[in-house]
């Protein structure tokens, strides 16, 4: 999906500083499960989790202050949150069953999750910030990766 596909809806809700905002940073789309997008949006779920197998997105493309588009997995886009912090972790540091131990409380996982998730080698842990609930939308593509990463615009 193409930035411009979603930004000229997306930018019907904005503020000036919120346009202001999507222009000078970089801009990601998350893809979520229904459960963890409504998690972040009340509030319940400050630490966002992506685990893979291969140095992929988001790994290593997302920094501090950056805004993350939350879409819902074969739902609309819902609302957006910026970036708090973000830690990298490569598994052979730190293995997965010490990374379950220190974050599992924060990122809400049960241990279906953690069985599925024990072939990976890179976590990417992300600080949720300020997050805004948009009137939902949906996007005219099927999009199938889990998180698409924007430059700045």
């Amino acid at each position: 999906m193409r930035y411009r596909e979603f930004f000229d809806t997306l930018k019907e809700q904005l503020n000036e500083e919120e346009l202001e905002l999507f222009k000078n940073n970089n801009v990601h789309l998350g893809i979520f499960s229904r459960e963890h997008l409504n998690y972040i949006i009340t509030g319940e779920q400050f630490l966002e989790a992506r685990f893979t197998k291969n140095k992929i997105a988001p790994y290593q493309t997302v920094n501090k202050g950056d805004i993350v588009v939350m879409k819902e997995a074969c739902g609309p886009i819902q609302a957006y949150f910026i970036i708090n912090d973000v830690e990298y972790i490569e598994v052979k540091d730190m293995p997965m069953k010490e990374i379950e131990f220190k974050y599992n409380d924060e990122i809400f996982q049960d241990d279906l999750f953690w069985k599925r998730k024990r072939h990976s080698n890179y976590a990417t842990l992300i600080r949720v910030g300020e997050v805004k609930k948009l009137e939902p939308f949906r996007t005219d593509k099927m999009i199938r990766q889990g998180w698409i990463t924007y430059a700045k615009n």
